[in-house]
């Protein structure tokens, strides 16, 4: 007689929910060296749900066991983390598009940062200004900058400026008045967009992502960011000796730490 697979006992037992049981089977596919080709299929853009089913369904359930049943659970399972398969793909579009001057709705965001960072500051020059510098960027033009992340980098800063607004303004002072405590935040936030990003397409971050729905999916990752961000603070400000030679250090480090906490969430996960 077959072995059940462990997926298959906890179906047919009905002792998980939907959420963990689209946790589960997202380790067990990404785990198993015999459904590599399906972890491969569910990591492409627009990936083929049915083909994907019926891949899995032969593997587990060529008995025939509950086959209607667990075929309709898997069903859902799978829709779980083909969402999560889309929304990388968005956020990765998203990162590629480019800050456009020409766009009113790109030049609102970059505004609104400006506002919220400074407390509506005057910012003399205009559109092209030496003032860009005191909120972190490099120089008179912030689309420089945002080259390397693009809105998305964009739509996290603004994201980190309404739901931080202490956190941001307390470090945009600092940059001011005390050069202890000084790091470009804009710079940072887009570099750490960039990792957010990174850890999202290896998939370390699914955890967090599966069963959200689109809208909660934006929001789990914004709030990965500004985690990410808020930690790479309190590691800057607490370390013994801080200057731009030690930045990139602590910046690593920091990042490693981080990607260790999602790995760890990975391990503890149901099953």
């Amino acid at each position: 007689m077959r072995r059940k697979s462990k997926l298959e006992s906890f179906i047919l037992a009905g002792t998980l929910d939907e959420h963990q049981g689209t946790i589960l089977m997202w380790k067990i596919v990404r785990d198993s060296k015999a459904l590599r080709k399906v972890w491969a299929a569910l990591k492409k853009r627009e990936p083929d749900q049915e083909h994907i089913l019926k891949t899995i369904t032969e593997m587990k359930f060529a008995n025939g066991v509950a086959k209607y049943k667990s075929t309709v659970t898997l069903s859902a399972y799978i829709e779980n983390i083909c969402d999560v398969t889309d929304f990388v793909y968005k956020i990765c579009d998203l990162r590629d598009t480019a800050f456009d001057w020409n766009k009113a709705c790109h030049k609102r965001q970059l505004e609104r940062i400006w506002d919220l960072a400074t407390n509506n500051l005057e910012r003399k020059g205009g559109k092209f200004s030496s003032d860009w510098k005191h909120i972190g960027f490099g120089g008179e033009d912030p689309a420089k900058d945002l080259k390397d992340g693009g809105i998305l980098a964009l739509n996290q800063l603004r994201y980190i400026c309404e739901t931080r607004k202490k956190f941001v303004r307390r470090q945009h002072l600092s940059e001011r008045g005390n050069s202890d405590g000084r790091y470009p935040w804009v710079y940072v936030g887009i570099v750490v967009t960039n990792v957010a990003v990174k850890f999202l397409k290896e998939r370390i971050l699914d955890i967090a992502l599966l069963g959200l729905g689109e809208t909660g999916m934006w929001r789990a990752f914004d709030e990965v960011y500004c985690n990410m961000f808020e930690a790479f603070h309190e590691e800057w400000v607490s370390s013994p000796v801080r200057s731009a030679a030690d930045f990139d250090g602590t910046f690593q480090r920091c990042m490693a730490k981080q990607r260790l906490i999602y790995l760890q969430m990975v391990d503890q996960a149901v099953g």
